[in-house]
């Protein structure tokens, strides 16, 4: 049904998308925001180990390759602020954050962004099964930002 990831934002498996949705009922009654925001950041391509451990390609897992988003410290303090994100939940190092971004529509939509300041458009959280970052942005829209 559903599973938490490390900032209790509830993963569930859907066949709605996420786009189409404000507001997921994860259990009767109990509802989780998905808050439409914009994110400033740089596209980045990262493969993360996988199945069957989820820690360490060279000692067997399946290699996950997947979008990121690495955005500065200042956006993840603005979604801190906003309570979207817990206080000091940085997931790359000190000075940039990484947010794993679910592109709109083909995979391959991102690709023409890699490695150049954009706006994302999105929902904050997931409907998949398991993301790599501590949260995710289900995009509708990837902008170059100028």
């Amino acid at each position: 049904m559903f599973r938490s990831c490390p900032l209790s934002i509830c993963l569930v498996i859907l066949s709605t998308p996420l786009c189409a949705l404000e507001y997921v009922e994860a259990i009767e009654g109990a509802c989780i925001p998905c808050p439409l925001i914009e994110l400033k950041g740089k596209i980045l391509r990262h493969t993360f180990p996988g199945v069957p451990n989820y820690q360490s390609i060279e000692e067997g897992d399946a290699p996950e390759t997947r979008w990121i988003l690495e955005i500065p410290v200042s956006e993840t303090q603005r979604l801190e602020q906003a309570g979207f994100i817990p206080q000091n939940a940085l997931f790359a190092s000190e000075e940039k954050c990484w947010v794993q971004l679910i592109a709109p529509q083909a995979e391959s939509d991102p690709i023409r962004f890699l490695d150049h300041p954009v706006v994302v458009q999105g929902y904050l959280g997931s409907l998949i099964f398991h993301v790599h970052t501590p949260v995710a942005i289900e995009a509708i829209g990837i902008y170059d930002d100028k």
